[in-house]
């Protein structure tokens, strides 16, 4: 399942305490998730996040973001 973007409160770059919405289809339904940044190191370039699935799963999440010579942007998690 591929997610969209739903809305980011406070709007704006990525930052301490904003709350982000996704939404996506699987299973013949609609479902949101909720991730809120906890922190972030741009010079290091990571972030960490908790996500928030359906049923009730948290997910613990740091995120790492690493320049390739292509010069795209290899993304990791945890």
């Amino acid at each position: 399942m591929g997610a969209s973007f739903v809305a980011a409160e406070p709007p704006g770059p990525v930052s301490p305490g904003q709350v982000i919405d996704l939404g996506g289809r699987a299973l013949g339904r609609q479902w949101t998730f909720r991730m809120d940044v906890r922190g972030l190191d741009p010079q290091h370039r990571w972030f960490d996040l908790v996500v928030h699935f359906p049923f009730g799963i948290d997910n613990h999440e740091r995120v790492t973001l690493t320049e390739t010579k292509e010069g795209g942007t290899l993304v990791r998690f945890n």
